[in-house]
């Protein structure tokens, strides 16, 4: 979700197909995948709750370039019945997004 955030042109190509379910809670929705894509945009990471694999969740942040290009995902995975647990998700996503923005590549 983070890289396609970022890439209007990839979000695009993926608009156009149809999108498979995983779990019962993948987004297949494109109305859904775009009202997802604009909160990314806006908190800078994603939750994804089970959306892939039954009893896991994580969170991502996108690693940029120093021009600001996205070229990879920092995803911090776990037990959906431990994570994020007792954690504010708020708090877990910005500190993967600090830890993704301190991988910044040149």
């Amino acid at each position: 979700q983070v890289v396609l955030a970022a890439d209007t042109a990839a979000a695009a190509r993926v608009a156009a197909t149809s999108l498979q379910a995983f779990t019962p809670h993948t987004i297949t929705s494109h109305e859904s995948l775009q009202q997802r894509l604009a909160l990314t945009r806006q908190l800078g990471y994603a939750w994804a709750l089970e959306e892939f694999a039954e009893g896991l969740n994580s969170v991502a942040a996108a690693v940029s370039t120093a021009d600001g290009r996205v070229v990879a995902a920092l995803h911090v995975y776990g037990p959906a019945s431990r994570f994020p647990g007792t954690r504010d998700p708020a708090e877990l996503g910005e500190l993967v997004k600090a830890t993704a923005d301190k991988i910044r590549l040149d």
